[in-house]
């Protein structure tokens, strides 16, 4: 099957990692894969991956942009066209009407405006809640997956000098306002633990400003990007994942497939966690109590992660992630 992946974000995340892997994976399964990108992504991308660079730092409807990708499209011949995310299914509904293979868009995060998926072929989400606001005939669910590895277990209190007659806690993410660092920090002030917060962003002065007002017995570290984010979570006691808004979280892909411990408020993960491990983020005290509670019960936490293990053994794998996609390439060819 021949292939173009179009994706128009600039930036790193989990966006451009799911682009990255899932491409590379359709590469190993025999397919042509295509990406256009703009060119700072595509020098992540392999080397037997085809590139063609456009200027995504251009607004969706700017003409040089849309004459770029228009161009490339009529020049080469491909079975599917897949556009990741807001920006690029936007422009491939400006495009629709002017190239001939069906058109795949994958909703990556909660959206006001969703109306371009609505003019594509078929739409894919990450998530059940995401697909809510969609068509349900041509909408499918497909959760995000990694490839298993083996995680190496460290030792945080040493590496860290953290106190070690206290429990680890870990978040990961960029320090933006939809991570929901600020309420995360709210609701551990006071608490006898250690919290590692691994990521950068521009939030990240705000967040010491806070955490100097804190109570010593809860200690804070802000340890910027951490390439192995999952040897991190996987060595702490407990993950939180406090985000106000999310798609759906390579961060909780990788905490599970690590089989860390792991807490969330409502955003669309918590569809794989069960109730005892979900907080709200407008009830302050529940936030800190269930922290609290799980922190001192060990046990239970643990007992309470094993049904999602297995379920993310079996759905949350890259293979997984790949296979899925490639049944809704075939169905949305089959009906065109």
């Amino acid at each position: 099957m021949k292939i173009c992946m179009i994706i128009a974000s600039i930036g790193e995340g989990g966006l451009e990692k799911h682009t990255r892997e899932l491409s590379q994976q359709l590469l190993a399964m025999g397919h042509q894969v295509t990406v256009l990108a703009h060119e700072s992504f595509l020098a992540t991308l392999s080397e037997e991956t085809e590139r063609c660079p456009i200027p995504a730092e251009l607004s969706r409807r700017h003409p040089r942009l849309l004459w770029y990708v228009l161009r490339h499209l009529r020049r080469y011949r491909y079975d599917i066209i897949h556009a990741q995310a807001n920006k690029a299914a936007a422009i491939m509904a400006t495009l629709r009407r002017m190239v001939s293979p069906p058109i795949i868009g994958t909703l990556h995060n909660i959206k006001r405006n969703t109306k371009m998926f609505c003019q594509l072929n078929h739409t894919i989400t990450v998530s059940k809640r995401l697909a809510q606001s969609l068509p349900a005939a041509t909408t499918t669910v497909v959760y995000n997956g990694i490839q298993p590895t083996q995680i190496e277990h460290i030792d945080l209190r040493e590496k860290y000098q953290l106190a070690t007659d206290k429990p680890v806690l870990c978040s990961v993410g960029r320090l933006v306002e939809a991570k929901g660092f600020d309420l995360l920090l709210e609701a551990v002030s006071g608490l006898s633990l250690s919290l590692l917060i691994a990521g950068d962003g521009p939030l990240k002065a705000k967040l010491i400003e806070q955490i100097a007002t804190m109570p010593s017995e809860t200690e804070v570290y802000l340890i910027g990007h951490v390439e192995e984010a999952a040897k991190l979570m996987a060595s702490a006691d407990g993950v939180v994942i406090s985000s106000r808004r999310e798609g759906f979280s390579y961060v909780f892909v990788e905490a599970v497939m690590a089989k860390a411990k792991i807490l969330s408020t409502p955003v669309p993960v918590s569809e794989m966690l069960t109730p005892e491990l979900i907080v709200t983020t407008d009830d302050m005290t529940g936030f800190r109590e269930k922290i609290h509670y799980l922190m001192t019960h060990q046990h239970t936490w643990h007992a309470a992660m094993q049904p999602i293990y297995r379920r993310g053994a079996e759905e949350l794998t890259l293979e997984k992630m790949t296979d899925k996609t490639l049944a809704v390439y075939r169905d949305v060819l089959g009906k065109t």
